[in-house]
């Protein structure tokens, strides 16, 4: 397998794929495990997300783009994880068309609406929460 970065520590794609990672699950496990806390920890999970998927998903691009810059021309020589027909499941995959075209677009149609979902997710979180106080009251 190619060697994609020199020095991955140093690379702000992969600060942008995994800070906000941690962070969102540091939030969401301890949101699920622990009931009595979901009040103020739903105010976390549902408003870091605004913040964080944006950032993490560029990163995600950004690695891509990494991956296409750096180890594409080896991948043009060595051709990894790409089959060429005819073979026995006849089938042809090209590594190089999946990295160039096929991850932006599902990025770009597959961000969305997850990013939606999340929206009416807070927004479902707030007014239960607003029900409770109504209640409460």
């Amino acid at each position: 397998m190619p060697r994609i970065w020199n020095d991955p520590t140093n690379d702000i794609a992969i600060f942008m794929v995994a800070l906000p990672w941690a962070i969102t699950e540091c939030v969401r496990y301890p949101f699920y495990q622990f009931k009595g806390l979901q009040e103020y920890l739903g105010h976390l999970r549902y408003n870091l997300f605004i913040v964080l998927y944006p950032i993490g998903v560029t990163g995600e691009l950004l690695c891509c783009y990494r991956l296409y810059q750096i180890s594409l021309p080896l991948a043009r020589k060595d051709k990894p994880y790409t089959f060429d027909m005819p073979n026995a499941w006849n089938i042809a995959f090209d590594f190089e068309t999946v990295v160039m075209y096929i991850l932006p677009v599902v990025y770009l149609f597959g961000f969305p609406p997850l990013y939606m979902y999340m929206l009416s997710q807070r927004k479902k979180f707030y007014a239960t929460e607003a029900t409770a106080k109504i209640k409460k009251n």
